[in-house]
């Protein structure tokens, strides 16, 4: 209130007084309060590195201080060095909201997006100084966190670039106070550690002993060694990107998986090395090229999510630059997926399925190399086969449904005398069978009377009520917390039923509607 009443009377002196003493704090104390260990922040630490790496693509604001706007991308540039040097990337996903990354770090995934390079166009109607605040906070923890990474790695905090690397940073490109900060944006330089990292060229071995050892702890083998085939993915490759590539989610893939990248001087700092380097393996292009050479491959930027995702180099064939890209599949929506039964129903997605399942090589890559198979596939192509064991299984019972109601209506056709003598006697035995049970009653005796067998259709009624039963006695020992989340589980189970069986009415009035013009055809 003092400094408003001060600024309303124009109180220069005041104003700058109070400003000058305004009291400072820190939010150490309730970071390290809510987080009191390092996997307690890391569990929490995707909605911060959001908020982060959002601020750090937005302008100079007035809303915001622009030191808040700095720290954001300091410590997200910070981040992605520790990612590069750990090689801790696990999974990337192109979306129109930005790139998805998952690290694993300390055996717990993170995931966390990154704004694609636009105009960002700042919203009216948000309020500022919450947001400002939840920032505040989560700088406070990304800040500690990084701290104790970089010394948990052996790597040096603030970091600081390996000046063997930098080939005499001039002022072309930035200012003489921010030219080390924008080299380290780059991405490309590797940064200084307490020790020279130790290469264990016997791990890959040494796994393999340890899985013919013990058959028990196989799974856990195969994941390390799908872990260390991700880590050295890129290894020994050397890439070059065009101006109209995202250079920073590339090279943080790139160089997480073993690879050197560089591009253009002109385009910005940190290019390790010319476009006419013959050492080149592939080259990142997003636009038609006319001037290509043969000694190296020319590929999309999907290409490298893509090997990423499957574990290996994919093949260069169907990401050059004039081919139809494949479908780019979330390796995040494997779970949504295999929830979801509606996929693999029609029979031409099952065709499309077998197709995409089947595993060639990949030439020019090793013989180990094949096509990326997702693990949505293999579910899917599960669905299929079920989808066709049903639809045949359905097709007979409508077949033998249709031969019995024909073979009834021959016979009440053909014998039409004989079916009312026949019902003329079970009226008759009906009469007298209730005449010996009225007597029998009249003489206080217990009468035995022969039951009919149950149909198919009379026993599973019979049963769904008996589960029906069962259950609502469940629910009723359920507390009342637990009774309204189930309650939430059935309701949502019951309108993801509803949706699929809408689907499925669609597509068979879909299917309906082709079939005659193709037959017109």
């Amino acid at each position: 209130m003092r400094l408003k009443r001060a600024r309303e009377k124009l109180d220069r002196d005041k104003e700058y007084r109070l400003r000058m003493t305004k009291p400072t704090y820190t939010l150490h104390q309730l970071v390290r309060e809510r987080y009191p260990t390092r996997k307690a922040a890391l569990q929490d630490l995707t909605d911060s590195l959001n908020l982060i790496f959002l601020f750090s693509r937005l302008p100079r604001l007035t809303q915001f201080h622009p030191a808040l706007i700095s720290l954001c991308r300091r410590f997200s540039v910070e981040f992605l060095h520790y990612v590069i040097a750990m090689r801790c990337i696990r999974k990337a996903f192109i979306s129109i909201k930005g790139f998805y990354l998952e690290a694993v770090i300390d055996d717990v995934p993170v995931v966390w997006v990154i704004p694609h390079h636009a105009a960002s166009h700042v919203p009216v109607g948000v309020e500022y100084r919450l947001l400002a605040t939840c920032v505040e906070f989560d700088v406070t923890l990304v800040g500690s966190l990084l701290v104790n990474l970089y010394k948990q790695a052996g790597l040096l905090y603030p970091p600081k670039l390996n000046t063997q690397a930098i080939n005499n940073p001039t002022s072309a490109y930035c200012s003489p106070e921010n030219a080390h900060f924008e080299f380290l944006a780059s991405l490309s330089i590797p940064i200084k550690r307490f020790e020279e990292e130790k290469i264990d060229t016997e791990q890959m071995d040494n796994l393999i002993e340890l899985q013919a050892i013990d058959d028990s702890v196989t799974a856990a083998v195969n994941k390390q060694m799908q872990i260390q085939k991700i880590k050295h993915l890129f290894g020994g490759k050397r890439f070059f990107f065009n101006r109209e590539v995202p250079k920073e989610v590339l090279s943080v893939i790139i160089r997480s998986c073993g690879g050197d990248c560089s591009w253009d001087a002109l385009s910005g700092p940190g290019a390790t090395y010319t476009e006419d380097d013959d050492r080149i393996d592939f080259q990142i292009v997003d636009r038609p090229m006319h001037c290509m050479k043969a000694i190296r491959a020319y590929v999309q930027p999907q290409w490298v999510f893509d090997s990423l995702n499957a574990g290996r180099l994919m093949p260069v064939q169907d990401y050059l630059p004039s081919a139809t890209l494949p479908p780019h599949l979330s390796p995040f929506a494997a779970s949504a997926v295999t929830a979801d039964p509606l996929i693999g129903g029609s029979m031409g997605m099952a065709d499309a399925l077998k197709q995409a399942t089947a595993v060639n090589a990949a030439p020019g890559f090793g013989a180990g190399s094949a096509l990326y198979r997702p693990p949505e596939m293999d579910y899917l192509a599960g669905l299929v086969s079920l989808a066709e064991t049903r639809g045949a299984a359905v097709a007979e019972a409508t077949e033998e449904g249709e031969e019995k109601e024909e073979m009834e209506v021959d016979e009440v056709e053909e014998g039409g005398e004989q079916g009312e003598d026949a019902s003329k006697k079970k009226s008759k035995n009906k009469k007298k069978r209730k005449n010996k049970i009225n007597k029998a009653i009249k003489k206080g005796k217990t009468v035995v009377e022969p039951g009919q067998p149950m149909d198919d259709l009379s026993r599973r009624m019979a049963e769904r009520e008996a589960e029906n039963a069962q259950r609502k006695l469940r629910e009723m020992m359920l507390p009342k917390k637990h009774k309204n989340l189930y309650r939430k589980m059935v309701h949502a189970q019951k309108t993801a039923n509803k949706d699929i069986r809408q689907l499925e009415e669609r597509r068979q009035n879909i299917q309906k509607n082709q079939r005659p013009q193709q037959k017109s055809k």
